[in-house]
């Protein structure tokens, strides 16, 4: 007959509860690294979108300004061509049209007209 030796039943009785606690504790280690992991993303999801719109609303941006400036520019080319004579409101070129060049004053009345 062999005798267990109680000290080596009891040690493994212990072996076994810390492996079942260390295994415990690793199931809520993992579960809380799940949840860390899924609260950053959420964050850097939101981040990565608002970095779209702002990227997204600098073009429009940069567009609009582009386009202001066109017009701006177009609109001084234009009116540096004529000076409004104030007593009767009508365009008058200082600079008669090179041949070839130039509108007739009356389709230059209209433009002038249709701009109002």
């Amino acid at each position: 007959v062999v005798e267990l030796d109680p000290s080596l039943d009891e040690r493994h009785r212990e072996s076994r509860h810390v492996t079942e606690s260390l295994r415990y504790e690793n199931h809520k280690l993992n579960s809380r690294l799940e949840r860390e992991v899924s609260n950053t993303r959420r964050p850097n999801e939101g981040t990565s979108l608002l970095k779209q719109e702002v990227f997204s609303l600098t073009l429009q941006l940069e567009q609009l300004t582009s386009s202001f400036c066109a017009a701006h520019e177009t609109q001084v080319d234009i009116s540096s061509c004529f000076i409004i004579d104030q007593a009767s409101a009508m365009p008058v070129n200082p600079h008669p049209p090179l041949s070839g060049q130039g509108e007739t004053s009356g389709a230059t009345h209209r433009f002038m007209e249709e701009d109002q």
